[in-house]
C-alpha cells in the first residue's frame, strides 16, 4: 500500500486484515517503488495526490518495469480524474472515503487467479525457533515443509522440490554448507533460491561459498519475523518473475 496518508495506512491493513494476506505500506512514491521492484507483491493499493512523486508517476514506472508491470494496481484516491489510471494499465479505481466491503471483495477478485501458494522447505535443528517460524510462514500463505537436520531436508527435497528453502548452517549429521552443496548439485536445486538463517561465526571460506552459493544471509538475533517475511516474498517473487510464461 502507498498513501502518505498515516489514518489509511494504519486503519486499511486492520480492516482488511486475512491469515493469507501481508501488507507493507510506503509513505510516498518513491518508497513504494522501491519496495515493490523489491518484493514483487500479488497487489499494490496505490493513492494518486501525494507530495513528492505523485500516484500518476508511480503508476508509470511499475507499468514501464517488466519486474512490476503485471502486478495488479488499486487505485484509491479522491481525484475525480482517478479512473484514467484504467488506460495507463490500473486494474482498478476506488474513490476515498471507499466501502471496506467493496475493497474486500475487489482484492478478492484480482487475487482469485495468483499463482498457488508457494511451497518451502525449512531446515532448522532449534524446535522452539522452526515452530515459530513455520507459523509465521503459514500464517502469511505460504505452505512448509521442515527438517530438524541436513539428511532429513535432503530427503524431503528429493521427495518434492520446494520454490524455496530456508537453511540453518549449524546442523546435526550433515551441517547447512554441506547441505547446499548437495542442493545446488542436483537439477532441481541448480536455481532454488536459498534463504540462509544462522548465528554461526563465518570464515572467511565460508563467507566466499555462501556469497557464491545462496541468495541471502540473515543472523539469528537480530531479525524479526517480518524481516524473514519480506526476504522470502523478495526471493520467491524474483524467482517467480524468472519463470517463463505457460
Amino acid at each position: 500500500m502507498i498513501d502518505d496518508d498515516p489514518m489509511i495506512r494504519d486503519l486499511l491493513p486492520r480492516a482488511l486484515a486475512q491469515p493469507d494476506l501481508h501488507f507493507e505500506t510506503a509513505t510516498n512514491g518513491e518508497e513504494g517503488l522501491e519496495l515493490a521492484t523489491a518484493l514483487l507483491p500479488d497487489l499494490i493499493i496505490l493513492d494518486l495526490l501525494m507530495p513528492g512523486m505523485d500516484g500518476w508517476a508511480v503508476l508509470r514506472q511499475l507499468k514501464a518495469n517488466p519486474a512490476t508491470a503485471a502486478i495488479p494496481v488499486v487505485l484509491l484516491t479522491i481525484d475525480s480524474e482517478g479512473e484514467r489510471g484504467l488506460v495507463l494499465g490500473a486494474a482498478a479505481c476506488l474513490h476515498k472515503p471507499v466501502e471496506i466491503g467493496q475493497l474486500t471483495r475487489m482484492i478478492a477478485s484480482l487475487l482469485h487467479d495468483r499463482t498457488p501458494p508457494q511451497r518451502v522447505l525449512l531446515v532448522e535443528d532449534d524446535g522452539e525457533l522452526r515452530n515459530y517460524l513455520q507459523r509465521v510462514l503459514i500464517q502469511h500463505g505460504w505452505e512448509v515443509d521442515t527438517a530438524a537436520d541436513g539428511v532429513e531436508a535432503l530427503a524431503l527435497f528429493d521427495q518434492r522440490a520446494p520454490d524455496l528453502a530456508i537453511v540453518d548452517l549449524m546442523l546435526p549429521r550433515m551441517d547447512g554448507i554441506s547441505l547446499i552443496g548437495n542442493i545446488r548439485g542436483r537439477p532441481d536445486g541448480e536455481t532454488l533460491p536459498i534463504l540462509v538463517v544462522t548465528a554461526k561465526e563465518l570464515t572467511p571460506h565460508e563467507h566466499e561459498y555462501l556469497n557464491r552459493s545462496v541468495e541471502n544471509i540473515l543472523r539469528k538475533g537480530s531479525f524479526r519475523g517480518d524481516d524473514l517475511l519480506r526476504s522470502v516474498r523478495a526471493l520467491i517473487g524474483y524467482q517467480r518473475q524468472k519463470k517463463p510464461a505457460g
